[in-house]
């Protein structure tokens, strides 16, 4: 079967790897001249700044089996979390636990 699949982002990306897997004949179409959508970065200051806040944990293992059936999962590099939830007084990390 063909499969048409619009942009390019994580969800867009993970289901044409399923339908590929499958033995479907799949096309992804992306407007933008990037793929990974709000999960893509853009340099700043020399560094690259997420699109969109995007994160994952390293308990996340649906997304990190992918990335190892994608054979990408060599290249994540993970970095301590300086992020959190503020409330009732109290700061909360956005770390895994």
């Amino acid at each position: 079967m063909k499969i048409g699949i619009i942009g390019a982002g994580a969800a867009g990306l993970a289901a044409a790897f399923d339908f590929t897997e499958t033995g479907h004949d799949v096309a992804v179409y992306e407007s933008a001249p990037f793929v990974g959508g709000q999960a893509s970065t853009i340099p700043v200051g020399g560094s690259s700044l997420e699109r969109g806040y995007h994160h994952l944990f390293t308990n996340d293992e649906a997304i990190l089996d992918l990335m190892k059936d994608l054979d990408i999962y060599e290249h994540m590099k993970w970095y301590p979390s300086k992020v959190g939830t503020y409330t009732s007084g109290k700061v909360y990390k956005t770390t895994t636990p």
